[in-house]
């Protein structure tokens, strides 16, 4: 679900100058949205591209009690930023019976923010985009398994009407 498009940019622009941004009545998907953009906004490239195309398709076909030598490639600041996104995504993947974000789920939205395609052939960008997907499915796994969320505390807001 797309947010508000001047909700979302008056929420950016209150973090960017560190100003109070949480409210009580914020929608979700405001806050979902700029994560995915801070996530495709890295420079130069995506936080996957860092780990390489190999790495990728490895990733893609593993055992997510695998993944730990893959992760050990990736240099500062690149290994926090993705081990913090994995337990962002772990935290949303423990409240599931709630939001419908099942591992699986979270790797399909957040994928292709992470990944940045130089190629001309669209064929090859979908297959390197599923790739992709199953890749940050294998991590997101791999993290749930190695560092258990606790279950969701209190009861959900109601959306927005």
């Amino acid at each position: 679900v797309a947010p508000d498009q001047q909700v979302c940019h008056a929420t950016r622009r209150a973090l960017d100058r560190g100003e109070r941004w949480e409210s009580p009545d914020l929608d979700a998907h405001v806050v979902a949205t700029l994560i995915k953009i801070f996530f495709r906004e890295l420079p130069p490239v995506g936080l996957l591209n860092w780990l390489g195309e190999p790495a990728i398709h490895k990733l893609a076909k593993l055992d997510p009690d695998q993944a730990d030598p893959t992760l050990q490639d990736l240099d500062e600041p690149h290994h926090s930023l993705l081990l913090w996104l994995l337990d962002l995504l772990a935290s949303v993947v423990a409240r599931q019976a709630v939001n419908k974000m099942s591992a699986k789920n979270c790797a399909i939205v957040l994928s292709p923010n992470l990944y940045s395609t130089h190629n001309d052939n669209p064929m090859a960008a979908l297959t390197m985009a599923q790739t992709c997907s199953d890749a940050l499915n294998t991590l997101l796994l791999w993290r749930l398994r190695r560092r258990p969320v606790p279950a969701a505390s209190g009861t959900p807001r109601d959306p927005p009407s």
